[in-house]
């Protein structure tokens, strides 16, 4: 992804979209946002 969500990345599961990065240093997803694919990037 690009801009503000550099890094991120994203899946979708039906309408719902999930925003999330991964620390492979540590092995650790880390999940940011979960919503609506409409709102989800709206600040």
């Amino acid at each position: 992804m690009a801009g503000d969500w550099s890094g991120y990345y994203r899946i979708r599961i039906g309408s719902t979209r999930v925003i999330f990065w991964f620390d492979e240093s540590e092995d650790i997803l880390y999940i940011d946002h979960i919503g609506n694919r409409g709102d989800i990037y709206k600040k």
